[in-house]
């Protein structure tokens, strides 16, 4: 059966909702992880966001092996429970016009949980804002930010009709990259990368099949450089028209309240320390927080 969608009566509506209101026990089995992924597996975040400027919402995550990893996490804990015949690793495809949605369930003792995606929200939300989610939170920026440096190289290498899988072979590069420089740009890096490898296959078009390494060893050397050299780098803020993604939603301007900062700054614990303040307007009876990507 197709996964539950949350309607509008069951998202976290600050102006309804109160601190008094209990949360299922049945949740308590979820960490802040496994409860921030399934809220963003059943939220629809074009209600419960302020993104302004993102359209209705086709992808799980920025790149589909972390959307995978999801999914496989989700199952793992008993949250979801797969058909007999499904397959994780194909039910998310990158940029498809039309996404298939996997065939899963929620596991029984969700199922039956009465306002499942504002009750899980709560219990996100008062995770989130213990002091020892910091590592946790950390942790899961760091992947996200990797993920949407991928997503984004994997775009680009699409728009000039080559192998979107190339972006999985720089993976190191942006693990390394992504200590010192924000995803943005980490974005505008791969844009020179691309347009160096559309450049290089115009010119010498027989180097089809070294463009890959070509593409990756031009990355390593100008994240190395950026960071050495201390460049003062151009922040990539154009998406051309690629939509943000469920997790990134909910994580950024529900769970920690980063908005922008989510990709314009490098993952730290220190920007994740003052989320309590952050998240203060997201949490059941404040005033809701304008934040999001402008």
């Amino acid at each position: 059966m197709p996964p539950r969608r949350a309607s509008r009566s069951d998202t976290l509506d600050p102006a309804h909702e109160t601190t008094s209101q209990v949360v299922d026990p049945a949740l308590g089995v979820l960490g802040l992880r496994s409860s921030l992924f399934l809220l963003s597996v059943l939220g629809d975040t074009s209600v419960a966001t302020s993104f302004r400027s993102a359209r209705p919402l086709s992808r799980l995550a920025p790149h589909t092996e972390m959307a995978s990893q999801m999914l496989r996490e989700l199952a793992a804990h008993g949250a979801i429970v797969w058909s007999s015949s499904s397959d994780p690793r194909r039910s998310w495809i990158f940029s498809a016009a039309t996404v298939q949605e996997p065939e899963w369930r929620l596991g029984d003792a969700l199922a039956s949980i009465e306002g499942l995606s504002g009750q899980l929200a709560r219990h996100t939300l008062e995770l989130a804002r213990q002091p020892a989610a910091t590592e946790e939170l950390f942790t899961v920026w760091r992947e996200l930010a990797i993920s949407e440096v991928a997503g984004f190289l994997g775009h680009e290498l699409g728009e000039h009709r080559f192998d979107e899988g190339w972006a999985l072979a720089a993976v190191p590069a942006f693990e390394r990259g992504l200590r010192k420089l924000s995803a943005n740009q980490m974005f505008y890096l791969c844009w020179l990368a691309v347009r160096e490898a559309a450049s290089r296959y115009l010119r010498f078009p027989a180097s089809v099949h070294t463009l890959s390494d070509s593409l990756v060893s031009y990355i390593d050397q100008r994240v190395d450089r950026a960071i050495s050299e201390r460049w003062a780098l151009k922040e990539w803020s154009d998406y051309r028209g690629r939509t943000h993604s469920s997790v990134a939603a909910v994580f950024a301007d529900q769970v920690t309240g980063l908005g922008s900062d989510y990709l314009g700054r490098v993952p730290s614990r220190e920007r994740l320390a003052g989320r309590e303040s952050m998240t203060r307007a997201t949490v059941p009876g404040a005033r809701r927080a304008r934040t999001g990507f402008r």
